[in-house]
Parts: structure tokens; sequence; C-alpha cells
């Protein structure tokens, strides 16, 4: 090479060894080395290529290339569990450097691209847009936290670009602080035709009334019935269409519910309804009755968590679950008025009383399909727990705050008693307040208690 090299510049040299080219005059070296340094970058990038291609036959013989670009979507599909994003170590902008062959896959198949996220650089977003088409999005609008670095607070054109294509969203989850909720009530506005699920959850909200009171409703445009609704820290659009025939309901941290009619005319037309769960609230109710029971046949699970007293007895007293296998109810003790004691005293006892489907259906059953089983009852001087011992039968747990806890617990025990199988029962005292045991009557569970 170097030889061809000498030829080609007329030096006029026979090159042997290093050596041989002392004999080059000083004035010939630059335009030597400069020759040299050009064949090597040559022969370089040659070599480069060569190894390149050498690799890449290698690569191809490999298992993962002999999959169909079907299956191989699927596999990104599965294995890519964060957005498209390019800081993140998940990201498809990162698979799409690992060969050309994954390139053509990822950019051919508009499932890779259906994840939306308000975290996206705008110019990313738009591609995430562009190469989803024409396929439904699933959008996450969480401003408060996420994997994705700082909060952003300049969405003007994630808002709008999400707006634009409200028409594709699918599945929408967000959480927003306060001020951030004017704008997710404009993408809630827009136009969502196939939309099915929806978390709202407005972060950083105090509780108290006043609080509750300043975020409106959202509404919701025309559409598709939802088939999971999650409210958290935000009153819904109870009279909405679209929450009619639910399949699960979560509702957390409200203060305030006017009524519990809009709560139970879209419990009793979601027939399918199989998760109901209600946490935090509220703690003021304005009207304790109702006008028409609600029955969900196909409830499974039923959580009533830190709830007011007057919102669980209200709500047990008329919603009917058959079928559920998960109970857990946990009231919360409140600066309750006359008024309030003495409505919960009359939902009490609608609820337990010999006879009652309902008060059988929360400890395992209806009347008709009643499982005999075991039973820890603790009684407290302002509280009573009840809780199943045998979960293999389904998951029950409930605890009452009362301001007359013999009553009550007078009531369990007659209602028990008269189940079609009744359960034994482990019965405990505490010593929180000798005064109140010594008037908690025993009769009621003398037929039950094993111990």
């Amino acid at each position: 090479m170097i030889e061809g090299i000498c030829k080609e510049n007329d030096f006029d040299i026979q090159y042997k060894r290093v050596d041989s080219t002392d004999s080059v005059p000083v004035r010939r070296l630059p335009t030597m080395w400069d020759a040299l340094k050009a064949a090597k970058a040559r022969m370089n990038q040659q070599m480069d290529q060569l190894i390149a291609r050498l690799a890449r036959r290698w690569n191809l013989a490999s298992s993962v290339h002999q999959l169909p670009v079907e299956v191989l979507a699927i596999i990104f599909k599965e294995f890519q569990p964060s957005s498209p994003h390019s800081e993140g170590s998940n990201s498809l902008f990162n698979l799409l450097l690992v060969c050309r062959a994954w390139y053509k896959t990822i950019t051919a198949f508009p499932e890779l691209w259906c994840s939306y996220d308000a975290r996206m650089p705008d110019n990313i977003a738009q591609r995430v847009i562009d190469h989803s088409k024409p396929l439904p999005i699933s959008v996450n609008w969480d401003t408060v936290h996420g994997p994705y670095g700082p909060v952003r607070r300049d969405l003007g054109k994630l808002l709008d670009l999400a707006i634009e294509n409200s028409t594709r969203i699918k599945s929408l989850a967000s959480c927003v602080p306060d001020y951030g909720y004017p704008d997710l009530r404009k993408l809630l506005k827009a136009p969502t035709p196939v939309l099915e699920t929806l978390r709202v959850q407005i972060d950083g909200v105090s509780i108290p009334v006043e609080a509750a009171q300043r975020l409106e409703p959202f509404e919701l445009s025309e559409g598709v019935q939802l088939d999971h609704l999650s409210l958290i820290g935000v009153l819904g659009p109870w009279r909405s269409p679209r929450l009619s025939n639910l399949k699960t309901l979560v509702l957390e941290g409200f203060a305030v519910f006017p009524s519990l009619d809009p709560l139970l005319g879209v419990l009793s037309g979601s027939q399918r309804l199989e998760a109901l769960q209600i946490v935090g609230g509220p703690r003021i109710i304005l009207e304790y009755r109702a006008n028409v029971p609600a029955v969900l046949p196909h409830l499974k699970k039923l959580v009533l968590s830190d709830v007011a007293s007057i919102f669980v007895a209200t709500f047990l007293a008329w919603v009917y679950t058959p079928s559920c296998s998960h109970v857990e109810v946990k009231d919360r003790a409140h600066e309750s008025s006359d008024q309030d004691s003495e409505a919960i005293k009359a939902l009490d006892a609608k609820i337990w009383r010999p006879g009652n489907d309902q008060a059988a259906a929360l400890v395992g059953g209806t009347s008709s399909n009643m499982i005999s089983g075991l039973l820890d009852i603790c009684i407290d001087g302002f509280w009573i727990g009840v809780e199943r011992l045998e979960p293999v039968r389904g998951h029950c747990k409930l605890e009452f705050v009362r301001t007359d806890i013999p009553e009550l617990a007078a009531r369990l025990g007659a209602t028990f008693s008269h189940l079609p199988f009744p359960p034994a029962v482990h019965l405990r005292l505490t010593h929180a307040n000798m005064g109140v045991q010594n008037l908690v009557d025993l009769t009621p569970w003398s037929e039950l208690l094993e111990s």
C-alpha cells in the first residue's frame, strides 16, 4: 500500500521498511504524510464498513431476527411500560436506536404509540399523535408527579393537541393541582365519544366544605358509557348518561354530597358494577333519605372507609348487594347533631333486623345461600367491629361508630341469630369503658356464642 502511495506521488524511493523514507527530500515530507493520512482514513473506513457488514450478517442470523415483525411488535408492546419519551430508560426512542429492523417495526405499528403523557416535550407528543393514528390513545394527564422530571406549567400546546385528538381518547387518567383543574375541565368537555376509563384526581385540595364547593363538577360530552370511573377530591357529573352502566366506581376525598339520589341513580343503572369503593368522605349529606333503592346483583367488592356514620348508614339501608364477597366498612367518628343521631338509629333499625337480606349479604350471603361461619365481634364503648375469620368464605370487616352501642349490639345479635345458618361468634368486650359494657345485653347472642 505504501509503495502505491509513493508511486502515485512520484516519490523516488523503493519502500521496504520505515527507514526507506529517509531518502525523501525534506520539502516533500508534508506531501507524503498527507497522502499517508488520507490512505489510512480510507482504509479505516473500509475496515469499519466490513466489520459492520459482518456484524449485521451475524445479527440477522440470531433467533430474534427470525421473528415476524408482528410478533416483535407484540413483544415491544408487552415490555414497554413507560410512555414514549426521550429521557425514559424504557422509551420507544431508545429502542429505535438498536437496529434498522427494530426502527422499521416500531414506526410501522401505531399500537406502540398509543400513550400520550402531559410530561412529554411538545415535539415528542406530536410524534406520538402522528404515529398512533388512527388508533385510540390513552392519556396520562398527571401534572403533579411522575417519572419524567419537574412539573410543567406551559401545557398550552399539549392541551391543544390533546383536545384536537380527544375523539381518539379511550382512557384518561389525570392528577392535577387545584389551579390546573380549569385546563382539565376543558379537556373533559371536549368530544370523547370512545372514552371508557376515566380517573380524575385533584391533588392538594383540602377537604373543608368551602374547598370542595369551589370546584364545580366537570362536564362530559356525549359518547359510549364509561366502564371505569375514579373521582378523587372532586364531584362528578352524576346526571350524565355515560355513568349509567359502570363496572367499577371509586370515590375518594369529597366533603359534600348534596343527596344520595344522584349516586343511587348511577348505581341503579350500573347492573354490571363489580367494584365500589368510597373512601374519605363525605362529611356532610344534605339529605338523609333516598327515594329509590339500588340493587347491585354483580357487585363483588364493596369498600366504605373513613366515611361519616350518617353516610354509611344511609348507603347500607338503600343499596342491596346480594353477591358481594369482599365487604369492608369503616365509618368515622364525627361531631354529629341530634338530628344525625336519630337518623342513624332509624337507619340501623332498617338494616339490622331479622329477615333483612341486605344484613345477611353483608356478612356472607343472602337468606337463600347463607353459609354458616365464624365471626369475631368486638364491642367497645364507642364502636362495634364485625369480622369474618374464614377468608375462604369471603372477606367481611365492619366497624361502626355509634353513640348508643348497646342498642346496636342488641340489633346485631338479633339479626345474626335469625339467619338461616347462624354463624358461630367469638365475642369480645374491651375494657375501655366498663360502665357501657355492663349495659350490653348478651341475651341476643346466647345461641351464637362459641367464646
